[in-house]
């Protein structure tokens, strides 16, 4: 490929300006367009783009904590950080570590008697069991259906995905199901807005977010899935 000689005539701190007004997508491209723009390190802009992107989803948001975590455990560029976890917000799959390291909360639909904040409770999934107050425990089992991207994120799922990012981006054709006890299996659902999850069936729903508590837990039971 030519070289844009005009373009590298511009001084470091100048193509930078430019770079920093790109989108995402855009600074992919223009920072590749050659040597003498690979050159320039953008990893800063990348960090950028985590944040403002993560910040609406809770499970993601660059807290304190959470860039400690990934320093220990997703150890790259943020680039690569970034282009990881598009992929694993675009998954609709829960994983078993998820289910156990997320705070649920849990009601009745409405046509169930739920009765909003009188009937809201707090559910742990905890090594087989489902923790819900004035319940005894329950046992559960999260299924991964076939061809699902149930891996959580890890230095090997992400060294894994910077070789091969076309294996984690598999379409699942079938809803993942989390069975509790002898009740009616639950279906797993992923919001588009903010990444949380939803666990539900005909009477009670689960929910990661409290954005959802907050709005009362509407009755969710996605048609596809009923």
């Amino acid at each position: 490929m030519e070289e844009p000689l005009e373009l590298l005539a511009l001084p470091d701190e100048l193509l930078m300006a430019i770079m920093s007004a790109l989108p995402p997508l855009a600074l992919l491209r223009f920072h590749s367009v050659c040597s003498r723009l690979t050159a320039i390190p953008v990893d800063s802009l990348w960090r950028t783009f985590c944040i403002e992107k993560w910040q609406r989803w809770p499970q993601y948001a660059l807290s304190v904590e959470r860039e400690l975590w990934l320093h220990a455990n997703v150890r790259g560029t943020w680039k690569d950080r970034y282009r990881f976890f598009e992929a694993d917000m675009a998954r609709t799959t829960l994983t078993e570590d998820e289910l156990s390291s997320i705070e649920w909360w849990f009601n009745f639909k409405s046509a169930a008697g739920g009765l909003g904040e009188l009937t809201l409770r707090e559910a742990r999934f905890r090594k087989g069991l489902l923790l819900l107050a004035g319940y005894a425990p329950l046992p559960f089992v999260l299924e991964q259906p076939r061809g699902a991207w149930a891996a959580p994120a890890s230095q090997a799922t992400f060294d894994a995905f910077r070789k091969d990012s076309a294996a984690y981006l598999t379409v699942v054709e079938e809803p993942q199901r989390l069975l509790i006890a002898d009740f009616p299996p639950h279906y797993v659902t992923r919001l588009l807005e903010n990444g949380e999850w939803i666990l539900s069936n005909e009477n009670v729903v689960f929910s990661s977010t409290l954005e959802y508590r907050e709005h009362g837990f509407r009755d969710v039971t996605p048609s596809m899935y009923t």
